[in-house]
């Protein structure tokens, strides 16, 4: 009785760890500048990709400005930005630009998404 009580456990932990393992994360970032007297505002950022036949899902949001918004195959707007968490993405490349608050000259945005 206790050999299959082991070999039970060590299956569940095997599939779990297999779960686990094929779960992929990927991370973009973007940031906002204020343009001023001689200078132009600014949009930076890496973009990610939730692949072909996947559907991703964001998993955790950091954001310094008023929310954010994204863009790709659709566009969205999130404020307050961890509001974002568990939205579902469709395959696609997709930016992430932050709003400004009102005052601020940069703000930030980074994200995690889960497929």
């Amino acid at each position: 009785m206790r050999r299959k009580y082991i070999f039970v456990t060590a299956l569940v932990g095997l599939l779990v760890l297999a779960s686990l393992a094929m779960a992929a994360t990927v991370t973009g970032w973007g940031e906002q500048v204020k343009g001023g007297a001689g200078m132009n505002a600014q949009l930076k950022g890496e973009p990610f990709t939730v692949p072909k036949g996947k559907t991703g899902v964001i998993s955790n949001v950091k954001c310094d400005g008023d929310g954010f918004w994204i863009e790709g195959s659709l566009r969205r707007t999130f404020n307050p930005a961890q509001s974002a968490n568990g939205f579902r993405l469709s395959a696609g490349t997709y930016y992430v630009y932050p709003n400004l608050k009102h005052n601020q000259s940069r703000a930030k945005v980074s994200l995690s998404v889960t497929f």
